[in-house]
């Protein structure tokens, strides 16, 4: 839904609730310095920060099946894929969730600071959904960087290498094309091609 012409998102009922399984952890690990949710291990990393309780709060949406095709497929876009988890929501009831978490090819290597404007839309987000006071005051807190001029740290994924290690082969077979173009018939001979 990256197009403003976009139909909007057809939202039949939301609410606040709370991933119920405590081992996963929201860090900040998604290309660009963007959300995706953990689970922690023994030994492992600890995230940035952590919220009150340790619990990850977030907004419910039930959406209709046109509006569900729709945001699932532009997260994949963006190198998310959907995951069922248990969540209970802010009135009591546990429900099954789909939770946008990060495809492997899209997760960077260590957590960073989130850009400034990504952390501004996941606050007033918290802020219009009414989400609890002491999860939008531990957003508040969490440092941030500048949006623009983001570090090579930002997008260092799995998915990076393999178009680097693409880019570099290209690169190769063009100076190779190059050169034979540039020599005439005889260069491939001489290049032992």
């Amino acid at each position: 839904m990256d197009d403003e012409s976009a139909d909007p998102l057809n939202v039949l009922w939301r609410d606040g609730g709370v991933v119920e399984d405590q081992t996963l952890t929201l860090k900040f690990r998604h290309v660009g310095g963007l959300a995706t949710l953990l689970r922690s291990r023994p030994g492992s990393v600890p995230p940035l920060s952590t919220p009150p309780g340790g619990q990850v709060h977030g907004v419910l949406y039930r959406l209709d099946s046109r509006s569900l095709a729709a945001l699932t497929a532009a997260a994949s876009r963006g190198g998310y894929r959907v995951q069922q988890l248990s969540v209970t929501t802010y009135g009591g009831a546990s429900v099954t969730a789909s939770v946008l978490v990060s495809q492997r090819s899209a997760l960077l290597k260590a957590e960073v600071a989130p850009p400034e404007a990504y952390m501004r839309l996941l606050r007033d987000g918290a802020a219009e959904q009414f989400l609890s006071p002491h999860y939008q005051a531990w957003l508040s807190s969490i440092e941030t960087v500048p949006s623009v001029g983001l570090p090579p740290a930002y997008w260092d994924t799995p998915g990076s290498e393999a178009s680097r290690a693409f880019a570099v082969a290209a690169t190769a077979v063009a100076v190779v094309t190059a050169l034979v173009t540039a020599l005439g018939p005889g260069a491939a001979a001489a290049l032992q091609l």
